[in-house]
């Protein structure tokens, strides 16, 4: 707004608009509470992965907008853009790629579609699984069209990975969950035949028209959404995280693919759409970090007029404004205010890795879950009314509870990812 309102909030009473430098590598790539940042220190770090965010919208804006004068309107407008949920495969890539100003993007009139690759992680021929790197609710909640660029590997791409299967019948079962995927999704799709001859075989083409023919019959049936699941994401949140792809991946890819695995139909949103989604049952609340007091209040009335279940991931409402419209750590006594349990933070690293408590998730045996890598700050749930679903391997403390408050359920969950059975 002001010079003095970028000093406050950055707490440099020397900086001006004059002297302002984009942060070094260095700064950008450490973080000095481990996976969270210290807005007391790097406020500057957090604001410039939020304006380079918006650069990389402002960008597609604008030759989207050239785009549609040059052609009179009379072609779609496409833009690779909104990888929310499919960025961690790359180092420092969720943050560095300028992915998340989404919604600066679904409000541009001049953008029709927007495309990209399914998850290239877990692609793999009977255990894999078919799920698209966004918030795909939201993107047709703003009227625009996903496309799935289906580079799914065949059996004949010279390479391996990335879905590649080893001969023409894992080819056809694996595109045949590629395209089922893009069906019940209600999205585009197209193939990429990146280096030619990946469908050189006359049965996989007769399989591929035969799929596309599907689809042309698909398109007349009803196919409204049914699911009573939505993981939420917050944009502004991950410039509080660290760029090194931790929590990025298990927030938010991971959590993606758990999801699917679940077997239950679900929504994936952006938090500023949730209005439009009040009827579901089950709201994962997946990056949180730093809510304002709006988005908090809107929350409570959906939780609270819906009967409605939160599960909260990590650390959730970590991050408060004061009164004077400053960011600050708050840590656990924010995710305590959040989620209506007692939360505790843990000093030091500890491994996100949990097992369930046998019983207490009705008929699934002891399930292990979480990412072996070492985290901080770690939090428990130290809560007398709080039922504990699953305790941590490291410091044998409650790493998953549930609990009820009010008119709806919460349930907390400090390791992630959390699996699909769970779920």
């Amino acid at each position: 707004k002001d010079e003095d309102s970028l000093r406050s909030s950055w707490r440099d009473p020397d900086i001006t608009f004059g002297t302002v430098t984009v942060p070094d590598a260095v700064k950008r790539r450490g973080a000095m509470n481990s996976v969270l940042r210290d807005p007391e220190k790097e406020m500057s770090v957090i604001d410039y992965y939020k304006f380079h965010a918006e650069c990389a919208a402002d960008t597609i804006i604008h030759f989207a907008k050239t785009a549609k004068e040059a052609c009179e309107s009379r072609k779609l407008v496409a833009a690779f853009y909104g990888y929310l949920l499919g960025l961690s495969w790359h180092a420092d890539c969720a943050l560095e790629s300028g992915h998340f100003s989404l919604y600066k993007v679904l409000e541009c009139p001049h953008v029709d579609a927007l495309v990209a690759p399914a998850e290239y992680s877990h692609r793999a021929f009977a255990s894999g699984v078919s799920v698209f790197p966004t918030v795909l609710d939201s993107i047709k909640d703003a009227g625009k069209l996903w496309i799935d660029e289906n580079d799914v590997r065949t059996h004949l791409t010279p390479q391996v990975g990335w879905g590649w299967t080893k001969n023409r019948d894992e080819t056809i079962q694996v595109q045949r969950r590629q395209l089922g995927a893009a069906f019940a999704a209600r999205t585009g799709s197209w193939w990429f035949d990146m280096n030619g001859g990946w469908y050189d075989d006359p049965i996989i083409m007769r399989e591929i028209s035969n799929l596309r023919n599907l689809g042309e019959k698909i398109l007349t049936c009803q196919r409204e959404s049914t699911a009573q699941i939505a993981m939420v994401v917050d944009e502004a949140s991950m410039a509080f995280s660290e760029t090194n792809n931790n929590l990025s991946w298990s927030l938010l890819e991971a959590m993606n693919i758990e999801l699917a695995r679940s077997g239950a139909p679900a929504k994936r949103i952006l938090l500023s759409d949730i209005t439009q989604h009040t009827d579901c049952k089950l709201y994962i609340f997946a990056n949180l970090f730093a809510p304002n007091e709006s988005q908090l209040k809107t929350i409570n009335q959906i939780l609270d007029s819906n009967e409605a279940t939160a599960m909260w991931l990590y650390a959730p409402g970590y991050f408060q404004q004061s009164k004077d419209g400053n960011w600050e750590a708050v840590g656990a006594i924010g995710l305590s205010t959040l989620t209506g349990m007692d939360i505790r933070q843990a000093q030091g690293h500890y491994t996100m890795g949990s097992r369930t408590v046998t019983g207490a998730l009705n008929s699934l045996p002891e399930t292990r879950f979480g990412a072996d890598r070492r985290t901080a700050p770690f939090f428990w749930v130290e809560d007398p009314k709080a039922e504990v679903l699953a305790v941590s391997e490291d410091i044998c403390r409650p790493s998953l509870a549930r609990k009820q408050v009010g008119r709806w359920t919460s349930v907390y969950a400090s390791c992630v990812p959390v699996p699909g059975c769970v779920i």
